[in-house]
């Protein structure tokens, strides 16, 4: 297990937040926490501990969280990272007080991370002696020594010390009694099955064991001939599935012959239907162009004709609009004489100014009618010459 980093917050003296960044400690490989008696070194170690197995040396066999828990706090942090073979994990503590009992302190199991990417994925974990290898009290006699108790480490029994050495090093891939155990006992399994099988064979003569041979010698030339025999059969048997198969594509093939010859009539059919159609698509070929080419020009001759009709239809309701305007001002026309005298009797009544004003304007009038009937009158001629 490598440190990589270590948050503490209301655990013993640390009663704000304090980080340690082990990364550049270990950049040497080799580093050292100093400080006076007091000072919160034994503090860093028993976080750590915390953080790995949720307990600590001065929480006693009771459990009192009272004594971890800094005086002046309401709650506690501590967040370890670490890493082990390549592989970085977290853990985290965290408890609080009872803000109606002083000395009622609450602190919650460990939770453990693996980063995978970018993100802490949660571990179905809760300590982390399945990721060390470590109980908590191999820990602390090995990697976390309190204070006071080097001693009892080095005064271990024999028993202990290797149950520690053996769970630290790995050493029980040395251990050769319970692999000799097994094998011993495998052996004298089969030797006892082997005298059975003796007891039941009685004791065997040398003139018995070459009779056997010469049943077993007679047996296998038996067995050989019985096997050339199967082989035999097999190949026949493999003959007569084919000569199977090849029946099966006959009467198929037959059936099928039978179906053509009864649709003859109708094959022969249809093939002078193909005849005849490719007879008279030879022979009417130019004819059928001429009736498309003809029906074609049928066509445009029939849009030319559409479209002269709807000019003509026009032309029709012009020439109604012009004859109820002939219609309109011809009494007008005729009645120029009489505008005439109304004229000149106008000029005798009035002033010589103002008939001379009055004539010009009725002249005028007289011109623009003349000159408007005209026109249509014009316009009515062609339209007739049309």
């Amino acid at each position: 297990m490598i440190p990589k980093s270590l948050t503490i917050k209301g655990l013993y003296s640390y009663q704000t937040e304090q980080k340690i960044d082990f990364a550049e400690l270990m950049q040497g490989n080799l580093f050292g926490i100093f400080g006076n008696v007091g000072a919160g070194k034994s503090s860093i170690l028993e976080a750590i501990m915390l953080a790995l197995y949720g307990e600590v040396e001065r929480m006693g066999k009771s459990g009192r969280n009272y004594n971890i828990l800094n005086l002046r706090s309401n709650d506690l942090f501590v967040l370890f990272d670490f890493e082990i073979e390549g592989k970085l994990y977290r853990s985290k503590v965290t408890g609080s007080r009872n803000s109606k009992k002083y000395s009622d302190v609450k602190i919650g199991s460990p939770s453990f991370y693996e980063k995978i990417g970018d993100d802490f994925k949660p571990l179905d974990i809760k300590t982390a002696e399945s990721l060390i290898g470590l109980k908590s009290e191999d820990f602390k006699k090995t990697i976390i020594i309190p204070q006071g108790t080097f001693q009892d480490f080095l005064q271990l029994g024999d028993t202990d010390r290797a149950r520690m050495m053996r769970e630290l090093f790995g050493l029980e891939r040395f251990e050769l009694e319970p692999n000799v155990k097994f094998l011993q006992n495998k052996n004298d399994t089969t030797v006892q099955i082997l005298r059975g099988q003796l007891t039941q064979i009685g004791e065997v003569q040398t003139s018995d064991i070459e009779n056997k041979k010469l049943q077993l010698n007679g047996l296998q030339n038996i067995i050989q001939q019985l096997l050339i025999d199967i082989e035999q059969k097999r190949k026949a048997e493999n003959d007569l599935k084919q000569l199977k198969n090849d029946f099966e594509i006959w009467q198929t093939t037959q059936k099928l012959n039978v179906e053509l010859i009864a649709q003859e009539e109708h094959f022969s059919s249809l093939a002078q239907n193909i005849d005849d159609y490719e007879t008279a698509v030879l022979s009417f070929k130019n004819l059928i162009e001429n009736i498309q080419k003809a029906t074609y020009d049928l066509n445009n001759t029939k849009n030319e004709i559409g479209k002269k009709n709807k000019a003509f239809s026009e032309n029709q309701l012009l020439l109604q609009k012009l004859t109820e305007t002939k219609q309109t001002l011809t009494p007008q026309y005729e009645q120029r004489e009489n505008f005439k005298k109304q004229s000149e009797e106008v000029r005798k009544t009035i002033t010589i100014k103002s008939s001379n004003a009055v004539i010009q304007e009725n002249e005028e009038k007289l011109e623009k009618g003349n000159g408007l009937l005209i026109e249509k009158n014009n316009a009515l001629e062609a339209l007739k010459n049309d």
